[in-house]
């Protein structure tokens, strides 16, 4: 059986914006997946800058009355230990919650969201 990995989930997330919110713009990080070469991946970290470790995966473009867009983190574990609130342990995933914090002070909407399912529900409370 096929491992479901986060392309897979990116994938699943953008049927379902195609599907259900044909005239929304969005877009994802897809290069934070990809397998480049020494030369592109120097590339991408320069154009990027220091600061902009932890960017998100998936940008919303419709604005609401609380927030200027939706920004999501999508993950296929949960980023959370068991009470669902408190990160694990990890850099990556520090780095990811301080960016986040920083886009939440300039008035996004941003969250972690655990598989489809959890998206679906971030991205259609959003947009109501």
């Amino acid at each position: 059986m096929k491992k479901y990995l986060e392309k897979d989930l990116e994938d699943d997330v953008s049927e379902f914006l195609q599907t259900k919110y044909k005239k929304v713009l969005y877009r994802f990080d897809a290069v934070a997946g990809l397998k480049l070469s020494i030369g592109q991946a120097n590339r991408i970290k320069k154009l990027h800058g220091v600061n902009n470790r932890g960017f998100v995966d998936l940008t919303i473009f419709e604005s609401n009355r609380y927030y200027h867009a939706l920004m999501i983190e999508l993950k296929i574990t949960t980023p959370y230990l068991k009470d669902g609130k408190t990160l694990k342990k990890d850099k990556h995933l520090k780095e990811q919650s301080d960016y986040h914090q920083k886009l939440r002070d300039k008035g996004y909407a941003v969250y972690f969201a655990t598989g489809l399912k959890e998206c679906i529900e971030i991205i259609d409370e959003y947009m109501s």
